[in-house]
């Protein structure tokens, strides 16, 4: 039987290790989820419909650690090694108000080229099955569910997406927010190629706006994400 590492971070980037621990670990079959939201798009007067990509959601992985304190050589009760687990995986840090960052190894698995998952906890159970004359737990069995949660930076990498520059423009007096969009946009399209224009109610959604003319002069406008300013 094999034993997966735990180890728990304070930041999402890996850097600083605050615990780690092992557990015995032999599936039958191991599974990493993945799934990608999409919509249904009508079109005008056609009876043929599409689907446009929404998102994707964060990878997930249910594994089963088992803990059994009636073997010879484990010599750590099954609660303190229960309670090590939860104090990796649940704690709520006080710096940052988040639960640790998880970076999971099993072996010389390569969890597609990475050599971990890098994770956090959603969901943990655990099921005792043994039990000593006392009514200590000697032998239990904890399902972990963990979602994928890998630094933006990395996730970028991969995408071989850019990181996002913020973006604002002011308003000027006597323009509404169409007209400073066009403008903006016919600014972007001289100056940066690259980046394609925004339409006004993209505009207008992305500062929350109710109506186009909920805007006064010298109000800075967020740009939407991914457009250029």
């Amino acid at each position: 039987m094999s034993k997966l590492t735990i180890i728990a971070y304070k930041d999402v980037a890996l850097t600083t290790e605050v615990g780690r621990m092992e557990a015995m670990y032999n599936p039958e079959a191991l599974s990493l989820d993945y799934a990608a939201r999409y919509e249904e798009e009508p079109a005008l007067n056609d009876p043929i419909q599409t689907t446009a990509f929404v998102d994707a959601n964060a990878g997930r992985l249910d594994i089963q650690l088992i803990f059994d304190g009636s073997l010879p050589t484990h010599r750590e009760p099954v609660e303190a090694q229960l309670s090590r687990l939860r104090s990796l995986c649940c704690v709520v840090d006080a710096t940052s108000g988040q639960t640790r960052f998880l970076k999971i190894q099993w072996g010389s698995f390569n969890w597609h080229g990475h050599g971990y998952f890098a994770c956090r906890m959603e969901r943990l159970s655990v099921r005792y099955t043994l039990f000593d004359r006392d009514g200590s737990p000697l032998r239990a069995t904890a399902s972990l569910n963990v979602i994928e949660d890998v630094e933006p930076g990395i996730q970028r990498a991969k995408l071989g997406v850019r990181n996002p520059q913020p973006s604002v423009v002011q308003v000027i007096a006597g323009t509404g927010l169409s007209l400073m969009a066009a403008a903006q946009s016919a600014t972007v399209g001289a100056v940066m190629v690259d980046k394609p224009p925004v339409d006004y109610l993209e505009l207008a959604k992305a500062n929350d706006l109710d109506h186009l003319d909920a805007i006064r002069p010298g109000q800075a406008l967020a740009w939407p994400a991914g457009k250029g300013a």
